[in-house]
């Protein structure tokens, strides 16, 4: 057990972090000459890790996949690819949520040259390193854990940073600990173009974890789109989009021009997540059914509303 603690926390220093009592777990991410890939690792110690020390090795691609290649693969549609796409190079709100493995980074790695080259993108993430913003003038920064408070770098250090280098639109990769959830919140403010994912299946679970996060789920109107992926069997794929309304967005609604991809009675794929003194109101734009084909019936009520 000695030498693979040995070798663990080898690992860990080669990306710069030191593993101890204090900081037991650490992702790390290793450029092996001779390996094209990236290799992303989560290492711990005996600390918290029961069994002893582990390593778990995941491979990054070289090449991020492309929006041809996810409709080649039936992953999205030609509509979805051109709504992201928009929303992308106007600089709008863009979440991908859903669990582990399901393709989130993915779809946004994928669509990131769809960011006008003239402007300056910035990824912030907690150490995964997963962005890839194709961009001479784009900008990544990660934190860095360290016993040492004066050596670490926060998510609020990064967003401070962000900041001063004026960006365009920033990215966030695992919008998931209360630390990014936070730096979310105040990018949302910014009125910069915001990119990011998340771990959330629903419209109602992304609400209950801005909550639990201590954030005001109002703050969640600011959001053009929610894409949904999920993995079937294998496949992974947009199941769902879903747009965030006002209470007048939600009650224009026409009950006969709506779908129910999932049986919602009143407003077929329109639903409202309350919780006490909020509302959150929500409309499937596009979706997946179950022989694969994708639905798209037209334009965000949001998008429509505002042309009115």
């Amino acid at each position: 057990e000695t030498a693979f603690v040995n070798v663990v926390t080898g690992l860990a220093a080669r990306d710069g972090t030191e593993l101890n009592a204090s900081t037991p777990s650490a992702k790390v991410n290793l450029d092996i000459d001779g390996v094209e890939e990236t290799v992303r690792c989560a290492v711990a110690l005996p600390v918290i890790s029961e069994g002893g020390p582990h390593v778990s090795i995941r491979k990054q691609s070289p090449d991020a996949l492309t929006p041809v290649d996810l409709i080649e693969r039936g992953a999205l549609s030609v509509d979805l690819v051109t709504l992201l796409w928009l929303l992308y190079e106007h600089r709008g709100v863009v979440l991908f949520a859903g669990p582990t493995g399901v393709g989130k980074t993915t779809l946004l790695n994928a669509h990131t040259p769809f960011i006008p080259f003239d402007d300056r993108p910035v990824s912030i993430d907690e150490g995964s390193r997963e962005v890839r913003l194709p961009h001479e003038t784009g900008v990544s920064l990660t934190t860095r854990d360290h016993e040492d408070a004066y050596k670490a770098v926060s998510m609020s250090d990064l967003m401070t940073e962000a900041n001063y280098l004026n960006p365009d639109i920033e990215v966030i990769a695992e919008i998931n600990t209360p630390a990014s959830f936070e730096t979310f919140a105040e990018t949302l403010n910014t009125g910069h173009g915001v990119i990011g994912t998340t771990h959330a299946e629903d419209v109602e679970s992304l609400v209950n974890r801005v909550i639990e996060r201590g954030l005001r789920p109002s703050l969640l109107r600011e959001i053009d789109v929610i894409v949904f992926p999920r993995q079937v069997g294998g496949d992974r794929y947009v199941s769902r989009v879903v747009e965030l309304l006002s209470a007048d967005e939600y009650e224009s609604l026409d009950p006969d021009a709506t779908h129910s991809p999932t049986g919602n009675p009143k407003h077929g794929g329109a639903g409202v997540v309350d919780k006490g003194e909020t509302a959150v109101y929500y409309n499937t734009i596009a979706w997946r059914t179950a022989d694969g084909e994708f639905r798209f019936p037209g334009a965000p009520q949001a998008d429509q509303s505002a042309a009115g």
